[in-house]
């Protein structure tokens, strides 16, 4: 038993350096969309939060929030 204790807090270390190693890389500047788009503005239907979207101008719209 004294020998399982070290052991498994030993495992869970590791595993959670190893997560959080993935947490500090560098990442990737996405650049800009190959297409021109369009900002899109949409209230909730109880008016309590805005979302506001990117969409590709000229494309299809049909936006329906529940």
């Amino acid at each position: 038993m004294n020998r399982k204790k070290p052991l498994s807090i030993m495992l869970i270390m590791v595993t959670l350096l190893l997560l959080l190693t993935g947490c500090h890389t560098q990442k990737s500047i996405i650049g800009d969309p190959p297409v021109s788009m369009k900002t899109v503005t949409q209230n909730s239907n109880e008016g309590l939060a805005t979302f506001e979207f990117l969409l590709p101008k000229g494309g299809l719209l049909a936006l329906n929030i529940i």
